[in-house]
Parts: structure tokens; sequence; C-alpha cells
């Protein structure tokens, strides 16, 4: 899907993070130049609201990228993801998984990766 300098747009997964006052949902700001540098433009999938099918098919992305990177990992947040998942496999969009979104795909499809 990479062709010659074309700019892609990009739909990333966020990163969820929880400390003593509040739960975050966000994306790691060295993304945003690093994807920019190639010409790229990211757009964060929104965790709620927003179905990740109806997303999805509004932004029409070149790539869903899973950005993992999360401290804090729930049923829900796996749900989402596997949702998210799911629906970019329909749509047979390229993957690119990042640190915790490799497990998630490894979670998704059964794989064999063990934490070590």
């Amino acid at each position: 899907m990479i062709f010659n300098n074309q700019k892609l747009k990009l739909a990333i997964t966020p990163r969820f993070f929880e400390n003593s006052v509040e739960q975050l949902i966000a994306i790691e700001k060295k993304y945003y130049p690093f994807f920019k540098s190639y010409g790229h433009n990211i757009h964060l999938i929104p965790y709620m609201g927003l179905k990740p099918r109806e997303y999805l098919d509004d932004l029409m992305p070149d790539a869903v990228i899973f950005a993992g990177g999360y401290r804090l990992h729930t049923d829900e947040i796996k749900k989402f993801e596997i949702k998210v998942l799911e629906e970019t496999l329909k749509r047979k969009i390229p993957i690119l998984a990042i640190c915790c979104g490799m497990w998630t795909i490894n979670y998704y499809f059964n794989g064999t990766l063990k934490f070590d």
C-alpha cells in the first residue's frame, strides 16, 4: 500500500494509562513527528462514541496501527482492540503492530508468543 512518496492516512489505536488521579486515553507524542517525517497523517481511533466500523467507514484509512504501549489493559480495552482488528481485517486494510499492539494481534490469531 506504500507507493513512491504517497501520503497515507493512518488510523491508530489509543494508548491507555491510569494513575492515582485519572484514566487517560492518548497517543504518544513521538508518533506525530515520526509519521509526519514520511508525509503521513495519523488519526486517533476513538475509544467511545463511534463504533470502529463506523469510524473506519468514515475515515477510510490506508493502514491501521495498533500502537499498544498501555499500562492499563482491561477486558473492555481488549474487546475494543479486537473489534478494531476484526473491522480492519474485513476491509483488508494493512496493519502495523507496535509493542503491545503485537500482543493484541498475537492473541487474536491464537499465536504462540509468550511473555518472558
